[in-house]
């Protein structure tokens, strides 16, 4: 069986860009992707076009109106029809979406999950990041995809050791354990939340995919932060994590320097028949 490419991108409810968005996704011919921040604004240009590049089997998990900051939501398109799986148990439904796929004689487990970042939204943060743990921590005979824009880590060394925002790194590059958050919560258990997914899924084999091809010696990113267009910091907030063994995995920073979103989209071949 062919293997799968799989594309996750935060596309940044772009209403003027949506129409160049999914046609830049459309040329590299995905089986499988994954869209946060879809908002009632973006969503049926973006499903429609997308339809028509092949990805017709869609779902889209319906933000609700108020909070700008409930106001998106996720979207999956499909070359392979789907159906829906219990939803992961977390404080904002909206944000994540899990899917079965059905690939010829195979199935396959599709989720994804917009973390909302914690300098917003607090300890919502971690019960989201929780939340998507404890659905997935447990052994599957299922092959899982795990996507989306995770906001986390803070940053990541050459010697693997993931820092979160529960931490600091001093002048001489020494990682420190923060003494205060600005929310009530033990900057431990924040630390522990933010690397439920980047590291414990592991346990249950649902790995990182870019590290897992390209080590800690490659940095990567699909975040950038500039003031007065000088880069400030680079961040990997956007991921995909996979019970399947991974051939290909990169950012695409053609699309976020041409403006079509402030983040790259990152994209898998994973190999169905191995995993």
């Amino acid at each position: 069986m062919p293997p799968l490419r799989v594309i996750s991108w935060n596309t940044a409810n772009r209403k003027k860009r949506a129409q160049d968005q999914a046609g830049s996704l459309i040329s590299r011919s995905p089986d499988l992707v994954t869209l946060q921040e879809v908002t009632h604004n973006t969503v049926n240009t973006l499903r429609e076009s997308l339809k028509e590049g092949g990805l017709v089997h869609t779902s889209f998990s319906e933000p609700i109106e108020g909070p700008k900051s409930r106001s998106y939501g996720v979207l999956v398109a499909s070359r392979f029809p789907f159906k829906p799986l219990s939803p992961l148990p977390v404080p904002w439904p909206e944000k994540v979406m899990s899917v079965i796929v059905s690939i010829n004689d195979s199935t396959v487990e599709l989720h994804t999950a917009h973390i909302p970042n914690g300098s917003n939204n607090g300890l919502i943060k971690i019960e989201t990041l929780e939340g998507v743990y404890s659905g997935l921590a447990k052994e599957s005979s299922i092959p899982r995809i795990l996507t989306g824009d995770f906001n986390t880590p803070q940053a990541e060394l050459p010697s693997g050791e993931v820092v979160t925002w529960a931490q600091k790194i001093s002048s001489d590059g020494s990682v420190k354990m923060k003494k205060k958050l600005r929310w009530e919560c033990m900057p431990a258990d924040w630390d522990k939340g933010e690397r439920r997914l980047l590291t414990d899924l592991s346990e249950f084999g649902i790995i990182d995919s870019f590290r897992s091809l390209h080590g800690y010696s490659v940095t990567g990113h699909s975040w950038v932060l500039k003031r007065k267009g000088e880069i400030k910091s680079q961040r990997r907030f956007d991921h995909i994590l996979s019970s399947l063994r991974s051939l290909e995995c990169r950012y695409i920073h053609e699309w976020r320097e041409n403006k079509l979103s402030d983040h790259s989209p990152i994209e898998a071949v994973l190999d169905i028949n191995h995993s």
